[in-house]
């Protein structure tokens, strides 16, 4: 240590680091270090603020859309496509767009804060030994400064997301809605599904409250009458839907399927979406063959008259062209007039919803309730027998 040589090296080590110090370059890289500091320290926040905002409106979003759906359940009434297509999005794209934010601020934000506090942390360990009052007054410049107005640019406070982070987050949106879409869609439908079916059920309800009270179930009837003055036809008051409303209550949605293609024609009229089991497998309109539950007009049925309620069809999902009024269903292969196979739909994954005569709900593909088969045609007719000689 008492070294001459290593005391003249020491001396002029700390002789020209004090140089350095004082240097303007080390000023000017101060000046730099502080300033980014400043900066990253605003934009972290502008974006750690955004980011809430965004999150407060994701719950807020997914709050009002299960409020939404609550309130349909509650007054049992069906949303329309949009609005449930709407729900599924926005419950599930709502948090993927706060997660891809959350994943900019802290790669893009927060980082660059972390990294701007290490550098300083540095720069302050590196002028320890310098001398304190300068230091003092270079921070009290660098405050006074920092809060002088700037100019926009693309790392200011009120431009935190730039339009290419916001694009991005928009196409990567995009890419999972296109894979997110086709099952949202098929939850949809199955959700329809499950409403036709209570709705089935509530209408076959009605109909053994109508026998009770008329000791006969309503029978089809007709589905629609022409009138001399507008709308020209008007559904008739014989129809078995006409006869069970006042059984039905408030709720006459449950006469519609929500799946139904038909609308209304230009006389304000269209073919009911449920049809009536009134000939079982006989071909329609058949009174000869008349194996069914009754077209009502000059013959009405029991249900006592049925062997086997639990496995008879009394009324299911119907499909018509708007041209063909009526109101019966069968398991018969073709419709005059008509360019659809069969009045069995196949609106509900290729099925169709049928109700029986004990109350419960079946569903099940068009093909087997059409099938030309003992075990299929046997529940379509009350004695539980296929008849053969009527397929």
């Amino acid at each position: 240590m008492n070294d001459p040589e290593f005391s003249k090296h020491l001396t002029q080590d700390l002789l020209e680091q004090d140089e350095f110090l004082s240097s303007a370059e080390f000023n000017e890289h101060r000046k730099k270090v502080a300033q980014r500091l400043a900066r990253a320290t605003k934009t972290e926040l502008a974006a750690r603020r955004q980011l809430v905002a965004a999150a407060g409106g994701t719950v807020a979003a997914i709050g009002l859309a299960v409020l939404g759906v609550q309130y349909g359940v509650q007054q049992s009434v069906a949303p329309p496509e949009w609005f449930l297509d709407t729900v599924a999005m926005v419950v599930i794209l709502s948090p993927v767009g706060a997660l891809a934010l959350a994943g900019i601020y802290l790669y893009r934000y927060r980082l660059e804060l972390v990294r701007a506090r290490s550098l300083s942390a540095k720069q302050s360990l590196l002028e320890l030994s310098h001398r304190i009052a300068e230091l003092r007054r270079e921070i009290i410049e660098l405050k006074k400064a920092s809060k002088q107005p700037r100019g926009p640019d693309h790392n200011s406070p009120t431009a935190a997301f730039t339009l290419v982070e916001a694009l991005t987050v928009v196409v990567i949106l995009g890419i999972i809605a296109s894979m997110l879409l086709p099952s949202i869609t098929k939850t949809v439908r199955r959700s329809r599904s499950t409403e036709c079916q209570n709705s089935l059920t509530q209408l076959t309800k009605s109909l053994l409250l109508y026998e009770y009270d008329y000791r006969y179930l309503p029978g089809a009837g007709g589905a629609a009458l022409t009138t001399n003055s507008f709308p020209w036809i008007v559904s008739s008051p014989e129809s078995w839907l006409i006869r069970i409303i006042p059984y039905v209550g408030t709720n006459e949605s449950l006469t519609r399927c929500a799946e139904d293609i038909n609308k209304p024609t230009g006389f304000e009229w269209r073919p009911d979406s449920y049809g009536y089991n009134a000939g079982g497998s006989c071909p329609r309109h058949d009174p000869s063959h008349d194996v069914g539950l009754g077209y009502g007009k000059s013959d009405f049925i029991s249900s006592s008259r049925a062997a086997s309620p639990a496995n008879m069809v009394s009324i299911g999902d119907l499909q018509l062209p708007a041209s063909v009024a009526d109101n019966v269903i069968s398991p018969w292969h073709v419709i005059p007039n008509g360019p659809f196979i069969s009045v069995i739909p196949d609106r509900h994954a290729t099925g169709a919803n049928m109700a029986f005569l004990d109350g419960h709900v079946e569903w099940g593909r068009r093909e087997a309730w059409i099938a030309e088969s003992a075990v299929s045609r046997s529940r379509w007719n009350r004695d539980n027998q296929p008849h053969r000689e009527t397929w």
